[in-house]
């Protein structure tokens, strides 16, 4: 959702009722990542590989689309399935069933593509007119309480609009045509994105759990509180981010370990800064959010603000580090482990009845420990830093 838009929603449909849109798009998220299964990491290689020959592109995203078509047909039957049988479900059915409809924004949207052609810009214009659509379409139709059953219908339209702008690009400027791919092609694609699916799965539960777990044993309120939580997270997570994306490249192409060490020092104290000024500054940011998450929003971000340092020098030890030095495996164990430990740890909480939101963001910042204990060994023991 964009930011601008973010005071109005809470505001006029009320914090529980935002909170049961998010979590029925946090239940939707786990069936996107597998529509997606992996298929955007290594299409992306294969387009960039194959970009000189208009036959072997087409041939790329045909099969890809054909996978993705045919995992989305088996996600609806199991969602669907689960909307009528089990009765958690029931009181808001048309709302999952809304969230729902933006997977299919999953299945035309060929983000992978465009990033394999380097054409960066069809996919601003992609997003640009998914953001800009649904601020519209909130500022026209969300007017009343009452109004937050369309919230998440508005967002899944607002995305597919833009997933059939972004076809009209791949069919006419791209020039690329769809041919019938062969079992043997498309088995031998799916199997290749398998690796990459299960990292995916790892990354989307360590990020959803709280608010999964929220959703299920506490209450819409709290899940509204953590997602608040996690989007100021994000937002204040956004120059470590741009910065680590910087140092990649240049890590890559010349490896000197002075300068990797030089610069863990200034990712450390810039996410130290950073984590800083939000535990001061959260009062005032939640405020301009929305007044009725101010308790349990501030409660998880001054605890949160721990988790920020430790991302900010996981994001670098990760991609800049142990990826850039061709560390692949320690770089993806580090999140399927981490993920093994907060599962476990949702385990002990659940045991020994601690399920709360203050344990869930705890829970958060442990597990972002774990991966930064676990990233931080192996660049040493490599002699990376």
């Amino acid at each position: 959702m964009p930011f601008i838009a973010l005071p109005y929603i809470i505001t006029t449909i009320g914090a529980t009722n935002y909170g049961i849109i998010i979590f029925s798009q946090t239940i939707v998220s786990y069936f996107s990542i597998v529509i997606n299964w992996g298929l955007d990491v290594t299409s992306v290689r294969e387009v960039s590989l194959n970009r000189g020959s208009l036959k072997k592109m087409s041939l790329i995203v045909s099969t890809v689309f054909t996978i993705k078509f045919i995992l989305f047909g088996l996600c609806f039957s199991i969602f669907m399935i689960c909307l009528f049988f089990i009765p958690f479900f029931q009181q808001y059915r048309i709302i999952y069933l809304y969230a729902f409809l933006s997977c299919f924004s999953e299945v035309i949207i060929p983000v992978w593509f465009f990033q394999g052609i380097e054409k960066m810009k069809y996919l601003t214009y992609i997003r640009t007119t998914s953001i800009v659509l649904y601020t519209i379409l909130v500022f026209t139709f969300i007017k009343k309480e009452m109004d937050f059953t369309l919230l998440a219908l508005l967002q899944s339209l607002a995305n597919i609009t833009a997933g059939v702008f972004s076809l009209i690009l791949l069919l006419i400027f791209c020039r690329v045509k769809f041919v019938f791919p062969t079992f043997r092609v498309m088995k031998e694609t799916f199997c290749n994105s398998t690796p990459f699916f299960v990292s995916r799965v790892s990354f989307l539960l360590n990020t959803n759990i709280a608010k999964t777990m929220s959703g299920l044993f506490l209450n819409m309120h709290t899940v509204a509180a953590f997602d608040l939580s996690q989007k100021i997270l994000s937002f204040v997570s956004v120059p470590i981010q741009m910065l680590n994306q910087a140092i990649y490249p240049h890590v890559a192409k010349n490896p000197i370990k002075s300068f990797s060490v030089k610069m863990l020092y200034v990712i450390a104290a810039l996410s130290l800064i950073l984590s800083v000024l939000l535990f001061f500054l959260a009062p005032y940011i939640i405020l301009y959010f929305s007044a009725q998450l101010y308790a349990e929003a501030l409660i998880f971000i001054r605890i949160l603000c721990l988790y920020v340092f430790c991302f900010g020098i996981n994001t670098y030890l990760g991609t800049p580090l142990l990826v850039a030095y061709g560390f692949y495996k320690p770089f993806n164990f580090s999140v399927i482990y981490s993920t093994l430990f907060v599962c476990s740890l949702y385990g002990i909480l659940y045991v020994f009845n601690l399920l709360g939101g203050e344990c869930f963001a705890l829970a958060m910042f442990l597990t972002e420990l774990f991966i930064l204990i676990y990233r931080f060994y192996y660049c040493l023991k490599f002699k990376l830093i």
